[in-house]
């Protein structure tokens, strides 16, 4: 492939990556980004840079809500410039997953790199204003120092990683242990680029435990469910749990084939497979040990890594005696179950990861038009019952109150009037079945697989 076919493909192939994220320049925060760059980035744009109060201190550095103040200060308080304050993140990650891709192999590094870019839970998180993106552009850079031995990318992406937050700062122990392993005839010189990154992560938590009396967590917070503990059989659920997160949304073909690969080892591993592998172990490790005790740390967001690295792991390790277009078959099959993951949507009484696959995208367009038809019904939407995360209000949520403060959130069957979608996971079982009984549909909104509702009671 002549080097201007090669650059006129990586144009190409960029455009498409960047289109679900230019089609969500004006979209409301979404998910839990409502918490990390709405009611983040408010606190610090009104009050200056700080510690966050309890009722939304996750424990991580605020590191997106700082960034956020600041470029709010500068050039306006707006869904358009929350937005754009991504594209540094994803170029970052769209350069480093290329350098990636050619180390792991460069006859097929375009293939390798779509899937890097199409990954549903990576391309989904594209179009948030979400602190995963600086979480899996310091990855990548990360990754590509530890694989290529290039010291200032270990230093650059670790830090990207802490700034994060905690699960970053996991991840980079993860792969540090790897890397120092790797070269442990010179520890200490090898450690000295890490240094930088645990330097900041532990300034910060110092400074907030001295400030606030506690780290990562404490008994107030208004997620302090997702911390409890769990049992054996917890654990053990949620170990399935996290299985099926690796298959969703279109990865269980790429699953099925690291398995494969996985058992003939002996056979196809390159000293870069064995290496991707132990970096693959590490990571999946200390993911586990940080989310599989607790109740609801299991999430699709969380595993982010491991998709990466799975995709890695199948690239590096693809027997060496294949023919191209045998490789190119199987990086499209891959490519092409990603891509249908989108249209996966579960029935009723199964939560979606909503987040992670581009299904959601519907719910923005419609929600604007549901406040909208709610103005013009006499209806205020803080007399209207609804759920997550439809529910954090409408200046975390949209950084506008033209239209009130937002949904009712406490009791909201308590009031006349619920909206719901089927992007709200919390909305009770019982609440649909009885319907009829209890309730009257009022209107329905409908844009792809995903509707609203609004019910009045009888």
């Amino acid at each position: 492939m002549s080097l201007l076919v090669k650059r006129s493909l990586f144009s190409i192939i960029a455009v498409f990556f960047f289109f679900p994220y230019l089609s969500t320049l004006q979209d409301p925060f979404f998910w839990d980004t409502i918490q990390f760059a709405g009611k983040h980035g408010l606190f610090f744009f009104k009050n200056g840079l700080g510690f966050l109060p309890d009722m939304v201190d996750s424990g991580h550095i605020p590191f997106l809500g700082y960034y956020l103040s600041i470029l709010w200060h500068l050039f306006g308080k707006t869904l358009l410039v929350s937005h754009l304050a991504m594209v540094p993140f994803l170029l970052l990650y769209l350069l480093f997953t290329f350098k990636i891709s050619n180390i792991l192999d460069s006859q097929n590094s375009l293939f390798i790199w779509m899937l890097f870019l199409f990954e549903p839970c990576l391309l989904t998180q594209s179009t948030l204003v979400s602190p995963d993106l600086l979480l899996m552009a310091g990855f990548a850079i990360m990754l590509y120092g530890t694989l290529g031995n290039h010291e200032l990318s270990i230093l650059n992406g670790s830090v990207l990683m802490v700034l994060a937050g905690n699960r970053g700062t996991a991840v980079v122990f993860a792969i540090g242990v790897v890397w120092l392993w790797q070269h442990k005839q010179t520890l200490l010189q090898k450690l000295l680029w890490l240094f930088p990154a645990f330097l900041i992560f532990c300034s910060y938590q110092l400074l907030h435990y001295h400030s606030k009396g506690w780290i990562g967590y404490h008994d107030g917070m208004p997620w302090a469910v997702s911390f409890e503990r769990v049992g054996l059989i917890g654990i053990l659920k949620n170990i399935g749990l996290m299985a099926w997160r690796l298959l969703d949304t279109g990865r269980i073909s790429l699953c099925l084939i690291a398995l494969f690969l996985f058992f003939n080892i002996k056979q196809n591993k390159t000293t870069l497979a064995r290496d991707v592998l132990r970096i693959l172990f590490a990571v999946s490790i200390i993911l586990a040990v940080t989310t599989l005790p607790y109740r609801y740390l299991t999430g699709h967001r969380y595993y982010m890594p491991v998709y990466f690295l799975l995709i890695a792991f199948v690239s590096s390790s693809l027997p060496n005696h294949w023919a191209l277009i045998k490789k190119r078959i199987l990086y499209t099959f891959i490519l092409s179950s990603f891509i249908l993951g989108h249209f996966i949507i579960y029935p009723k009484g199964i939560a979606m990861g909503w987040d992670s696959t581009l299904a959601y995208l519907p719910y923005q367009k419609l929600r604007k038009e549901v406040i909208g038809d709610l103005d013009g019904l006499g209806l205020f939407p803080k007399d209207v019952g609804s759920y997550f995360p439809n529910v954090s209000g409408f200046e975390a949520t949209d950084l506008s109150t033209a239209h009130g403060v937002g949904f009712a959130k406490d009791n909201p069957l308590s009031k006349k009037y619920v909206l719901i979608s089927n992007v709200m996971n919390d909305v009770p079982d019982h609440l649909i079945d009885d319907i009829s009984n209890s309730w009257i549909v009022e209107k329905e909104w409908h844009s792809g697989s995903i509707y609203f509702m609004l019910m009045s009671k009888k």
